[in-house]
């Protein structure tokens, strides 16, 4: 029957039904076996595309229906085994747009499932030819003239020629051995599909670093006016006042980690995002200096550290392990104070925080420079693009300096 005398899908239906009673089980279970041929490179492809998948597993499975159709009979156990396998490696849509992929698992389910009884072929096969339409068209009308005109459709008739063509060759068989087989397979490697170039996703305008920097002062900003005042503080030396102020550390950390790495927005600078990260592990390797915290001090907060570099919240497991987002507990309660380093105030009065430092809190600069530094970028007196280094703001953004702050790190106002 020639392709224009097909006007549906329904009408190929009963034309193919008819075509195959006058078949062989083998015919059918070919014809099977020759359109999961004809989609396998689909799958192959999508998987070097996507880094997931198995065509080697979904090859041995189709491999095993050709061995079936040669005469060695699949096992209704190895026939379970094959279809749980290609099930395993199924694209499933919710995960990725590659309905070729998943035609192509379909159809050598189908041609499996024609192998479990030879008197029961018809439907199985039936099914692997109509589900590769149903595959292509996702929502078929149920309307007559609908079906019309989806069955006019360029994808669609593609596929009922190659259909017809294999037809064609099984039509012709009357045996199948090993060199039948394998030159049915080579006229089937001529009516490969070639899944269609999907276009990368392009990936969202970054944001610029004085953004960035901005975004981080107004973060910074709501979490000091959102602490709780008037609440009891811990004595000075005690354990618990240690714990307050590594809790202090993980947020501010976890801001900058955040803003840095694109939680809160893909940068646009990603070489001075890099550059950043080297200059901070770079810092904390130079430090010399530890604090002089007790034993029971030390361990909790490395603990505190591993749990939460497992989490995510941090990226260095212990206070040795250079820090990529800002300085470490280490160099701030050791007081040193490098160039653009964070200090920590006055903490003599806290003996097991560490040893006391030797400058004031944030940068060297007055709070009074601080200030209007912080309206002279609101205001937008910005007169160039400034790089990631110099907003990264280790030395704008200070500990706080109101209300429990003083307490932590001392203000100079």
């Amino acid at each position: 029957m020639a392709n224009a005398e097909l006007k549906s899908i329904d009408e190929y239906e009963v034309f193919l039904t008819e075509r195959m009673t006058a078949w062989s089980p083998q015919q059918r279970v070919a014809l099977a076996a020759a359109i999961a041929e004809h989609w396998l490179p689909a799958y192959e492809s999508f998987s070097a595309e996507e880094n997931w998948g198995d065509p080697a597993s979904l090859r041995r499975s189709l491999d095993a229906v050709w061995s079936h159709v040669q005469g060695r009979t699949l096992a209704e156990r190895d026939v379970t085994r094959h279809i749980q396998q290609v099930e395993e490696i199924t694209p499933h849509m919710d995960d990725f747009d590659a309905e070729e992929a998943l035609i192509a698992c379909v159809a050598v389910k189908e041609a499996l499932r024609t192998c479990r009884d030879p008197g029961n072929t018809i439907p199985y096969a039936l099914a692997s030819a109509l589900g590769v339409f149903e595959g292509l068209v996702q929502e078929w009308p149920a309307d007559p003239a609908s079906q019309t005109r989806v069955w006019k459709k360029s994808v669609v008739r593609k596929e009922l020629q190659a259909q017809l063509k294999l037809i064609e060759a099984i039509d012709g068989l009357a045996h199948f051995d090993g060199a039948t087989v394998e030159a049915l397979r080579e006229r089937i490697a001529g009516l490969k599909v070639k899944a269609p170039a999907r276009p990368k996703p392009k990936k969202p305008a970054g944001i610029t670093n004085q953004t960035l920097f901005e975004q981080y002062r107004r973060q910074l900003e709501s979490d000091i006016k959102g602490q709780v005042k008037g609440q009891d503080e811990p004595d000075a030396d005690s354990y618990l006042f240690a714990v307050t102020y590594v809790g202090y550390w993980f947020g501010r950390y976890s801001r900058r980690l955040q803003t840095i790495n694109g939680s809160y927005g893909r940068l646009a600078d990603e070489q001075g995002e890099r550059a950043l990260m080297a200059r901070n592990r770079a810092l904390d390797v130079a430090e010399k200096d530890s604090p002089q915290w007790d034993d029971e001090v030390r361990s909790t907060i490395e603990m505190c550290l591993q749990n939460n570099s497992k989490l995510n919240i941090v990226d260095a497991g212990s206070v040795e392990t250079p820090h990529a987002y800002g300085p470490s507990m280490a160099p701030i309660v050791a007081g040193r104070e490098t160039s653009g380093r964070v200090g920590c105030g006055r903490l003599e009065a806290y003996p097991r925080l560490g040893k006391p430092p030797t400058g004031s809190l944030g940068s060297r600069r007055s709070a009074q420079e601080e200030r209007i530094g912080s309206q002279r970028t609101r205001v937008g007196r910005q007169t160039r693009s400034r790089t990631l280094l110099e907003v990264d703001g280790r030395s704008d953004l200070s500990l706080g300096s109101r209300g429990r702050w003083n307490r932590l790190a001392g203000s100079n106002q």
